[in-house]
């Protein structure tokens, strides 16, 4: 079984905001979408972690109801989806609120139903297109991949901001 982690959660499902990483004691709107779309999932990031288009690793946390912007909450990866858009390879993992009872049996993305992984990648689609932004989704991988996502983001951390 994958091990637990703990995600920082920048905006809601429902939401059209969102809130990037800050050590600052104030919540920052850094953007509001462009689109009428919401995100499917409560949307934040993996802490101690660092991507090449300079953020951290972005998580989609999936449970039954928005949770309150700037918590942690206790998520398990159960896949990722791999995209690119005008910055790059900027991935997405998809977790599952262990502490949610309708979703804390979920392990792998396979196991999702096929219309609610239909939506995550709809949305990504979607998105960016009133900014006239492309973003490309490659494909959705399972646990494994979002796995050795995870590592690979902590290790990126460790070399090149953690020093």
């Amino acid at each position: 079984m994958c091990q637990a982690r703990q995600g920082f959660i920048r905006g809601t499902c429902l939401a059209r905001g969102a809130w990037p990483e800050s050590q600052k004691p104030r919540l920052l709107v850094d953007r509001v979408l462009h689109s009428a779309v919401h995100y499917p999932a409560n949307y934040g990031f993996l802490p101690q972690t660092y991507c090449l288009d300079g953020d951290a690793l972005d998580v989609l946390v999936l449970g039954q109801e928005p949770v309150t912007p700037l918590c942690i909450l206790r998520a398990r990866a159960i896949g990722v989806m791999t995209m690119t858009d005008d910055k790059g390879r900027d991935d997405k993992i998809i977790a599952i609120h262990l502490d949610d009872p309708e979703y804390e049996h979920y392990t792998d993305i396979a196991e999702l139903p096929p219309h609610r992984l239909k939506e995550l990648e709809r949305f990504f689609l979607d998105y960016k297109v009133l900014e006239n932004k492309t973003v490309n989704v490659e494909e959705l991988r399972g646990r494994r991949h979002a796995e050795d996502t995870v590592r690979e983001a902590a290790r990126l951390y460790r070399e090149k901001i953690k020093r």
